[in-house]
């Protein structure tokens, strides 16, 4: 389990923030223009992102934007990518790949990217959510990074962690994200003769937010049904909510487990099985660069993940539930 090695959008009126890194070797050159798409905002994989090109002395020119979690800013940043034509475009998230890229069978020349290279990660189930056919080609102007680990690894590891025979998880029902980990952990728990016990959380009147009281009535409903673990699936929606969520957990007894590192970071999640997002970042750096600099197809360049994953342990969380790992996970485990 060890392995790789501002702005924000203004959705009616989008403002750059350029950064260009003009090296000594390229300085006689144009930057490689680079249009960022996010989604919540810049985070780790868009610092790994940057610092690729920085650390390696390459001249970029990065124009970041922010959907601010809504699918009109990711319409209006298509529009904007097709008037100013930039030399990539950087996609943050899995909404905002199936927005400006379209199914990989059927996309539209007037609302998708299609003839512009595009490079995304922090996306779940590219293929499941239609975004490429399959991971070794992706037939389209268009490549990327998993972030996720299979769900296989991730259950196995929970059991290396403390046996279990049930397992509860709360989600979205508006997030693509969950609802296709959600498929993995039914297949893999079928398998495996594990009981997983979903709930999915009610959503605020007119909004895409969890509701908080949801959170806590399906968090106690899970104990009552005898849940061991709470699995945490990648879910912007429960990453609004990542405090509420661990520390209702917390204070039920409840060890969770998560999918992707922010929940055991910057929250109180127990534990998880994660691919970092800034190593992510820099691995989709590496993509673009092998685009803008060797001048390959997208196309021909596979999806893949990382060689090595982070286990993440919480040793708060861990000494607030007296719930320890066996000491051999110590030697591999990164503590925070």
């Amino acid at each position: 389990m060890t392995g790789f090695d501002r702005r924000n959008l203004l959705i009616a009126a989008p403002i750059a923030v350029a950064a260009p890194f003009l090296s000594r070797a390229h300085a006689q050159n144009r930057p490689h223009r680079i249009y960022m798409m996010l989604f919540r905002g810049w985070e780790e994989a868009c610092d790994g992102f940057r610092d690729f090109f920085k650390s390696r002395d390459i001249a970029v020119d990065l124009i970041v934007r922010d959907a601010r979690q809504q699918r009109a800013g990711i319409e209006e940043m298509v529009r904007e990518v097709k008037q100013m034509r930039p030399d990539l475009v950087y996609i943050w998230g899995t909404t905002t790949a199936v927005v400006a890229l379209g199914p990989w069978d059927a996309p539209d020349k007037d609302r998708h990217i299609t003839d512009i290279p595009c490079v995304f990660n922090i996306v779940t189930e590219p293929v499941a959510n239609g975004i490429v056919p399959s991971l070794e080609r992706t037939g389209r102007n268009a490549t990327g990074t998993l972030y996720i680990v299979p769900a296989e690894i991730q259950m196995r590891t929970m059991t290396a962690y403390r046996a279990f025979k049930k397992i509860g998880a709360v989600f979205s029902p508006l997030e693509t994200n969950s609802i296709q980990m959600m498929r993995s952990l039914q297949r893999v728990a079928s398998e495996t003769g594990t009981i997983l016990i979903e709930r999915p959380l009610a959503i605020e009147t007119g909004t895409r937010n969890v509701s908080v009281s949801s959170l806590r009535d399906n968090l106690a409903a899970l104990k009552a049904d005898g849940a061991e673990w709470i699995y945490i699936p990648p879910d912007t929606a429960l990453q609004d909510r990542r405090m509420e969520l661990t520390d209702t957990a917390l204070e039920l007894g409840l060890p969770t487990f998560a999918a992707s590192e922010r929940f055991v970071s910057f929250a109180n999640a127990l534990t998880g099985l994660v691919c970092r997002y800034y190593n992510i970042g820099q691995f989709t750096a590496y993509k673009a660069d092998q685009i803008l600099r060797l001048g390959r197809n997208p196309a021909d360049i596979p999806v893949e993940t990382l060689n090595r994953f982070s286990f993440m342990i919480n040793m708060r969380t861990a000494n607030r539930l007296r719930f320890y790992p066996p000491l051999r996970m110590f030697r591999y485990a990164e503590t925070v």
